[in-house]
């Protein structure tokens, strides 16, 4: 997973303007995202033999390969990621596939940002629980230690 200071987005999509307007659009939000956009499937395979990311918005209509490919190829690299799909072309059954091969979320276009922003939110919360899920003994995570007095007065776990 990404540092904990850092959370990394890689966007693919291969219509240039909303590239842009997104990935400048979380850069402006907050100072602790990095923004990788690319234009296809092939692109964001790459991208991901690199580095780890948090989070994946991915268009479903990609040239070469499909969005739903993408998502099930990245499944298999990155299980941790959460892919969020767009598409302005969704319906009920590209919904159901989509989450069926691991979409976390499933957002038609147009939409406002504060939609994908809240979705990249989410989806960067459930990272760092499926994090601290695996593993509970890490020292921010650690339950406090109860200590009971016994009748003798000594203290114990």
């Amino acid at each position: 997973m990404p540092s904990p200071q850092v959370r990394r987005i890689l966007i693919v999509e291969d219509e240039g303007t909303l590239s842009h307007f997104l990935a400048q659009s979380f850069l402006k939000e907050a100072d602790d995202y990095e923004v990788v956009t690319v234009a296809s499937g092939e692109e964001a395979l790459e991208a991901l033999a690199t580095r780890e990311f948090g989070v994946l918005i991915t268009d479903i209509l990609l040239p070469q390969m499909s969005g739903l490919d993408l998502i099930e190829r990245v499944r298999a690299v990155q299980p941790r990621a959460r892919i969020i799909a767009i598409t302005a072309y969704g319906d009920d059954e590209l919904r159901r596939r989509a989450r069926a091969l691991g979409a976390f979320d499933f957002i038609d276009k147009p939409f406002p940002f504060h939609t994908i922003r809240d979705a990249v939110l989410r989806a960067f919360d459930a990272v760092l629980r499926a994090a601290d899920a695996a593993d509970p003994g890490a020292p921010d995570q650690a339950p406090p230690l109860r200590q009971h007095a016994d009748a003798g007065g000594a203290r114990q776990p």
